[in-house]
């Protein structure tokens, strides 16, 4: 399964719970389905509860994994060149566990289906920005979810 339907126009559309549950599904059924997954996401855990906080769960990441899956191609878009989403200890751990979830096209797949949510959020950013200009509308959007 994959968002094969887009979704709607509109950045508050988004946080639906079709998309969501979507998300959710296929999550769960790599962790059935996928050995690698599951210790992948076992690692991250482990790291993410030295790093961040010892009381997540494995519920917390997958919820880290859904949010990290929505908004990386904005993250990429709004920061550009400055790829430090992609360096912090978490962040590189967390890759890690994408790269055993998205296995073949899957991923490819599931960007197509959020392609109208990426550009309505694209379309109300700035057309120049510098990072502290560029998170209040990501802070809007995370409002909303």
């Amino acid at each position: 399964m994959c968002l094969e339907k887009p979704v709607p126009i509109g950045y508050a559309s988004f946080c639906q719970p079709a998309v969501l549950e979507s998300l959710r599904a296929m999550i769960a059924r790599a962790y059935a389905e996928n050995a690698a997954f599951r210790k992948a996401s076992q690692k991250f855990l482990a790291h993410a509860q030295g790093a961040i906080n010892p009381g997540l769960t494995d519920a917390d990441v997958r919820e880290m994994l859904i949010q990290h899956v929505l908004t990386e191609e904005i993250f990429s878009k709004v920061f550009g060149e400055d790829d430090f989403h992609h360096h912090n200890n978490v962040a590189k751990e967390l890759y890690a566990l994408e790269e055993t979830f998205f296995t073949g096209d899957l991923k490819k797949r599931t960007l197509r289906g959020l392609g109208s949510y990426y550009a309505a959020i694209l379309s109300r950013l700035p057309r120049a920005v510098a990072p502290p200009a560029a998170m209040q509308p990501l802070r809007s959007l995370a409002a909303l979810c």
